[in-house]
């Protein structure tokens, strides 16, 4: 009986923790995959008043960081895949069974919480287009495709598939 009780809590930390990578891999998943970095108007560039010199320099030195985070989220990849399958090993079919039954119950949150999110987001770009006037509308237009990367079909229903918000409090800095 101790035995199963203890199976039981094994199966529940791997649940959460497959849970908790499965959320992480959705929001590294919208990282922004740019093969090179720009510093748009507006930015550190602009506020700082950088000289091109100065501006280059601050590329060179944020790319490195680039490639190290990049590298470190591969290698953390990586140690969650060798977690995974040394979890695997321990678990009896019918726990896999319960784990992979569990895994789906929490993609279906993620899933309808992104919806959910991504719907509020899609009406306050439709409410915010309503009060803006003609000639403000492209521009804010431009704004939300180039931090989201593309703008919502006004008036559609539309799941996480047809477009996907990035975190855009970096951009605003």
């Amino acid at each position: 009986m101790k035995s199963k009780g203890i199976a039981l809590i094994l199966v529940l930390m791997f649940a959460l923790a497959a849970g908790a990578g499965a959320v992480a891999g959705k929001l590294t998943a919208r990282l922004p995959a740019k093969a090179e970095m720009k510093v748009r108007p507006g930015t550190l560039s602009e506020t700082l008043n950088l000289t091109p010199e100065q501006n280059a320099q601050m590329q060179q030195i944020w790319e490195k960081v680039r490639y190290t985070s990049r590298d470190c989220l591969s290698q953390a990849q990586q140690i969650q895949r060798e977690e995974e399958t040394a979890l695997q090993a321990m678990l009896t079919d019918e726990q896999k069974a319960k784990l992979l039954q569990i895994r789906q119950q929490t993609k279906d949150k993620v899933t309808a919480l992104e919806t959910e999110r991504n719907t509020a987001f899609k009406d306050a770009v439709d409410h915010t287009l309503k009060i803006l006037s003609p000639t403000q509308r492209p521009i804010y237009e431009q704004i939300i495709k180039d931090r989201v990367g593309t703008l919502p079909d006004a008036g559609a229903g539309h799941s996480s598939l047809d477009w996907n918000l990035q975190d855009t409090s970096s951009a605003s800095r």
